[in-house]
């Protein structure tokens, strides 16, 4: 049985990746799923969305970070009480986190925490893209479309096209706080899994922790809501104060 931790920054990110946690559920291994932004940021109906919908696919063991510096969007400046809080769990064979793909900044900095322990532990890191805004302009951007340059050994599971819609629809009915959000999302993620014909994670390439994901804006600057030279100084003061290295395989 392996011991597998999920890093979600917000409440609703567990529905890119469910199927894969239902199947590692499946196949006998524990399953913890970790909310990094503070339970009261997130709100009380997000909380209860979440938790209702992992207790639904027998995933129980579910935490919410009691930090209330944690909020959302300022994660990238708490990734070192981030890695406090998650390394108190112990050891874990697989750690899952979102993509390395400068799509909103609070994802990309529970990557930095992934990588940094899985570094620490020797554990597998595993990803899952989001949404990024690699190769487009303006208002568009890719859901569940990961870098292809920056991943390798791909893990998926196979989806048919009804699966997609099906998939695409119910996050309405799962999460209906978060309505807004998905309707901006739906339409790109159904394109994607028509696509791959697959819910996918993978690991990475060997990244640069000080270097963006990909060239032009990223997305979380094109939406104001950080700068690549802010993340990167919390990035940075994180590495030197876990002492780790900057570029990680």
């Amino acid at each position: 049985m392996k011991k597998i931790v999920c890093l979600f920054p917000h409440c609703d990110d567990e529905y890119f990746v469910i199927d894969h946690l239902l199947k590692w559920k499946s196949d006998g291994h524990s399953v913890k799923a970790c909310f990094l932004t503070h339970h009261q940021a997130l709100g009380e109906k997000r909380r209860t969305e979440s938790t209702y919908f992992l207790n639904r696919h027998r995933i129980n063991d579910i935490l919410f970070i009691d930090n209330p510096k944690c909020l959302d969007g300022k994660l990238p400046a708490h990734i070192k009480e981030i890695l406090d809080c998650v390394s108190g769990f112990g050891k874990f064979d697989i750690i899952l986190t979102p993509a390395w793909e400068g799509g909103h900044q609070d994802h990309d900095a529970a990557f930095v925490v992934g990588k940094i322990l899985s570094q620490r532990y020797g554990s597998k890191h595993l990803q899952f893209s989001t949404y990024n805004g690699a190769v487009t302009n303006k208002i568009f951007y890719k859901v569940s479309f990961p870098i292809q340059s920056l991943i390798r050994n791909e893990i998926e599971i196979p989806l048919t096209i009804l699966s997609a819609f099906k998939k695409c629809l119910g996050v309405f009915f799962i999460y209906p706080s978060q309505w807004k959000t998905w309707v901006g999302l739906a339409p790109f993620m159904l394109y994607s899994l028509i696509k791959s014909r697959a819910i996918k994670v993978f690991e990475s390439k060997a990244v640069d922790l000080l270097v963006p994901p990909h060239t032009g804006k990223l997305l979380y600057e094109r939406f104001e809501r950080m700068t690549w030279t802010e993340f990167k100084g919390h990035c940075e003061r994180a590495l030197q104060t876990t002492g780790t290295a900057r570029k990680i395989s």
